[in-house]
């Protein structure tokens, strides 16, 4: 019989993303809640993205009308939706 989701999870590190309760742990705004949907260079942005800031994972800490506002930002702590670490 085929392993289990639980053993599979389990055996490959994987972890829940939320987008309830994900903050960032430095940038500009260190340990302030991540806000999705964000818009970023006319791109809506579901999770974090690496883009423009090296290729460390950030997100949004305020939005209005969802577009960012500029200096409003921070790294995201792993376990974020398309931050680091694995997620399901």
């Amino acid at each position: 019989m085929g392993t289990s989701l639980k053993a599979y999870i389990n055996s490959t590190d994987y972890r829940l993303c939320s987008k309830k309760g994900c903050s960032t742990n430095g940038g500009s705004k260190p340990y302030e809640p991540c806000v999705f949907p964000f818009i970023w260079n006319d791109v809506y942005y579901y999770g974090c993205t690496g883009v423009d800031n090296g290729g460390v994972p950030w997100c949004a800490t305020q939005t209005l009308a969802d577009t960012y506002v500029p200096g409003y930002w921070g790294n995201c702590e792993e376990g974020c939706p398309g931050g680091s670490g694995n997620c399901i």
